[in-house]
């Protein structure tokens, strides 16, 4: 009543939804657990749009009863028939999740059941995947587990930073389409079926690319994370040295080289198995072997 539009409660990482479709249908309330966006520009986009759609953003310290139903109380919210959840990083307790109507979702990056997990963009360029994708699926006890409303097949060929905005405006437009849909009764929930993976948290193992790997994953997977976690190691297996590098300028996957390693300045020629990659190495580096 009173003209206030009563819609989803979205909790997550802000960028997930800047720029995407969803924006086009009413989200009067957002609540994000008081973090902000690592990227700035995002930040300032957030802003602009909250501005723009009269929508506040609310921060809380935490999930526990006494610190958000005061706040969703002071909002007016209403009653809720939907919270959305995205790039969320930590488990919505069962008050929660009950509370609307209709239950909760999660927008998740990935082919679920495959790549449950903090990281699963990363894990799907690491690990040569030839396809990933978004989920939106209803929450349950468990992490990214619960029945299935909708999935979208992505293929990951870009770079990391690329793949995060791509899902991001997949994720809108499957989330706002399954709150239609569940306000609608047409949605028909489906089960994760096969055996689940994870996409843990890379650690400085995940991001050094060993030699005895063919070139090609090498320069893809190189090409594709560095513009966030450069400079990554590369390992060459036969002497032990480690190149830190920042991009990949090439790679031939039916040549070879006479010595593990050729440089020539910032660029590192480096025999694979099969194939050859050059890479642009950082600035300052001094390769001694290990």
């Amino acid at each position: 009543g009173g003209g206030v539009v009563r819609g989803p409660v979205f909790f997550g990482h802000p960028f997930f939804f800047v720029g995407g479709p969803a924006l086009g249908s009413p989200w009067p309330r957002w609540v994000t657990r008081g973090f902000r966006p690592y990227i700035p520009l995002i930040a300032h986009q957030l802003d602009a749009v909250l501005r723009q759609k009269r929508i506040p953003l609310a921060e809380t310290p935490s999930l526990r009863k006494r610190d958000l139903e005061p706040l969703l109380d002071k909002l007016e919210i209403g009653p809720l028939y939907a919270i959305v959840v995205a790039c969320f990083p930590w488990k919505v307790p069962r008050w929660l999740r009950v509370l609307p109507r209709f239950g909760a979702l999660n927008v998740h990056p990935s082919l679920l059941p495959a790549l449950r997990g903090p990281e699963p963009e990363f894990w799907a360029l690491r690990l040569g995947l030839r396809e990933t994708g978004v989920t939106v699926h209803l929450m349950d006890e468990g992490l990214d587990t619960g029945p299935i409303l909708a999935q979208r097949p992505v293929l990951p060929e870009m770079t990391l930073p690329v793949l995060e905005q791509t899902l991001a405006t997949v994720g809108g437009e499957l989330a706002r389409d399954a709150v239609h849909a569940l306000a609608a009764g047409e949605a028909q929930p489906w089960e994760q079926v096969g055996d689940p993976t994870y996409a843990p948290t890379p650690s400085s193992y995940d991001l050094t690319v060993p030699t005895d790997l063919p070139a090609g994953w090498a320069a893809r997977f190189v090409r594709a994370v560095a513009p966030v976690y450069a400079p990554l190691t590369v390992l060459v297996m036969a002497t032990g040295q480690r190149l830190p590098v920042v991009d990949v300028v090439e790679f031939e996957e039916r040549v070879t080289l006479p010595s593990p390693v050729e440089l020539n300045g910032e660029i590192a020629a480096v025999r694979f198995s099969p194939g050859v990659a050059r890479f642009r190495l950082a600035p300052g580096t001094s390769c001694q072997a290990g």
